[in-house]
């Protein structure tokens, strides 16, 4: 049974959609993989991957973040001068790993332009997330064989 990432904003306007579009971009050619943005009912299977999107980080998402099922990966969409760091949360919401996506305008621009999948690998800010994802694939697939 192939495996899922679920992807789950800790709030709305936290950015799943960008980062759930980012993790498909990210794993094209690598398999049957589904990528699917989810909300607290969604069925987790064992094999599934959890995505957690926290904006900032704020104690609002945080608190919301942690009503939420232990994230296998937290994604931080990192805003500039926020009091608490992207580790702090990471601990708090005892995410398997975490990775930081930078808020960078060019992001915004290409997604309003509608000309983000094209620009995708431009994207720098996304390569600590392309890395995880990659580096995931390859642990399953390593997995998988010696099962």
């Amino acid at each position: 049974m192939a495996s899922k990432i679920l992807v789950q904003g800790a709030r709305p306007g936290h950015g799943t959609t960008t980062v759930a579009v980012a993790c498909r971009l990210a794993l094209v050619g690598f398999g049957p993989l589904e990528v699917v943005e989810v909300e607290c009912d969604e069925i987790r299977r064992p094999r599934d991957v959890l995505v957690v999107v926290l904006r900032g980080p704020d104690v609002p998402g945080i608190e919301s973040a942690a009503r939420l099922p232990t994230p296998d990966l937290l994604v931080l969409v990192a805003e500039p001068g926020r009091a608490v760091t992207p580790d702090h949360a990471a601990s708090i919401l005892q995410a398997g790993a975490l990775v930081v996506v930078p808020i960078d305008p060019e992001v915004a621009l290409a997604n309003d332009s509608g000309l983000f999948p094209r620009r995708f690998d431009e994207l720098r800010v996304f390569d600590e997330l392309r890395t995880w994802l990659h580096d995931w694939v390859k642990f399953r697939s390593l997995d998988e064989a010696h099962r």
